[in-house]
């Protein structure tokens, strides 16, 4: 979920979709909220919620797990900004040390 609605740029370009489509084209901007389908976690919590009473795993701690997982999203987020950044310095090390880079 955090890859998708926070890294993706997918929610944002829906937005503007219906933005556009509701206002016939005078408004194409995605200033505005669709809670719960542009909150991280808001996201986290209902699709785990759901996913657990459907398999018949509901409990309270599994609850309180998807309550963690969810108040971390955005840790999850800047953690998987952080290692995209890290690999990409990494491949600019290499390419300088191989000498690919000319």
């Amino acid at each position: 979920m955090v890859l998708i609605i926070d890294l993706s740029g997918i929610i944002e370009t829906f937005k503007r979709w219906i933005s556009r489509t509701l206002t016939k084209g005078m408004i194409t901007n995605g200033d505005f909220r669709m809670k719960p389908l542009d909150c991280d976690f808001c996201m986290n919590f209902w699709i785990g919620l759901f996913y657990i009473i459907f398999t018949g795993q509901f409990s309270i701690l599994l609850v309180a797990y998807i309550l963690c997982l969810s108040f971390l999203a955005e840790v999850t987020k800047d953690t998987m900004i952080l290692l995209k950044d890290f690999l990409a310095k990494i491949n600019r090390l290499l390419y300088k040390i191989l000498k690919l880079d000319e």
